[in-house]
């Protein structure tokens, strides 16, 4: 059962224009600081080389079934090519592990699935800088 703070992000989150549902996953066992930084160097890379005005994002810190495997679920929005996943995924492969970058679908589960573990107490577990405006205009090519 979602908590009610889960259903209050989701129903400010859905107000967003997200290009990008990702999961994103370390080698090993970081520690969660380090989890946080590597996501936060990655951002500020996808931020300065692909970002627009309108560049936002939302991830949330899961820890896996041990406790101690964390990883990222995110959205991002605002970025000026998303249809350059592949060189992202790339990028978070050379820091960090794995990961999946797939377009966003509103009409899918992306967000309440990011937002399955967040509870009240579960701050140090949210990164998140959004755009001023609610909606970013882009375009993405579906051939892909």
């Amino acid at each position: 059962m979602q908590s009610s703070l889960a259903a209050g992000y989701e129903e400010w989150l859905s107000n967003f224009d997200w290009q990008w549902f990702c999961s994103l996953t370390f080698r090993g066992y970081p520690p969660s600081a380090k989890a946080m930084r590597t996501l936060k160097q990655w951002l500020a890379e996808l931020k300065v080389e692909n970002g627009s005005a309108g560049f936002g994002y939302f991830f949330a810190l899961e820890s896996g079934a041990s406790g101690e495997n964390f990883h990222w679920h995110g959205l991002t929005t605002g970025l000026r090519d998303a249809t350059e996943r592949l060189r992202w995924l790339q990028r978070w492969w050379e820091i960090a592990g794995e990961g999946q970058i797939a377009y966003f679908d509103p009409d899918g589960n992306g967000i309440a699935y990011m937002l399955k573990h967040v509870r009240p107490g579960f701050d140090d577990g949210i990164i998140f800088e959004l755009p001023r405006n609610r909606t970013t205009q882009h375009q993405h090519d579906d051939t892909e």
